[in-house]
């Protein structure tokens, strides 16, 4: 089992591993590993943009790293073309922040609160686009998890609390 977990690691690893003082990339294969682990490591061909696109991760990079995924031999897929991760590598031994996560860690270190006037910051320190951001945002909001303004979106204190809680593990 600890060999299976192994070996998805280091196939996790060798597709993040980029130049020295590169940008932060919030998309990677481990985060996606983590939500697919929320997920019971399994997701059918018509939840994919459900369950990735609400974290922040593109289109693009869910569809690459999956195929990537089947292709190596790390994950399978049914008959009905539900991929899923075995057992004896999901979920992955230390979770991996999302998207989402590193936007709300960033929202609960500035009193909660995004700035629309930050923005540009946020974008280019997280390495999200803004079609992220606000595919990030717009269920939280929906959800009456933050209030939008006109020049900021606010989180709300339970969700606020949540994020900066060592219990949830920096997850609502």
């Amino acid at each position: 089992m600890r060999a299976g977990r192994a070996a998805l690691a280091l196939a996790l690893a060798a597709a993040t591993t980029g130049p020295a003082g590169a940008a932060p990339q919030p998309q990677t294969p481990e985060a996606l590993a983590t939500v697919l682990a929320r997920h019971g490591c399994m997701v059918a061909p018509g939840d994919t943009a459900a369950i990735f696109v609400s974290e922040g991760f593109t289109p693009g990079f869910v569809s690459a790293e999956l195929t990537r995924l089947l292709v190596d031999g790390i994950a399978t897929e049914d008959h009905l073309g539900r991929l899923s991760l075995p057992v004896s590598l999901c979920p992955p031994d230390a979770p991996a922040p999302t998207p989402r996560d590193l936007l709300l860690a960033r929202a609960a270190a500035s009193d909660c609160t995004i700035r629309r006037a930050d923005l540009p910051g946020i974008e280019a320190d997280l390495g999200l686009s803004e079609a992220q951001l606000r595919a990030i945002l717009t269920p939280i909001v929906a959800a009456g998890g933050a209030e939008a303004g006109i020049a900021s979106v606010r989180l709300a204190p339970d969700l606020c609390a949540a994020v900066g809680s060592p219990a949830s593990g920096g997850r609502p």
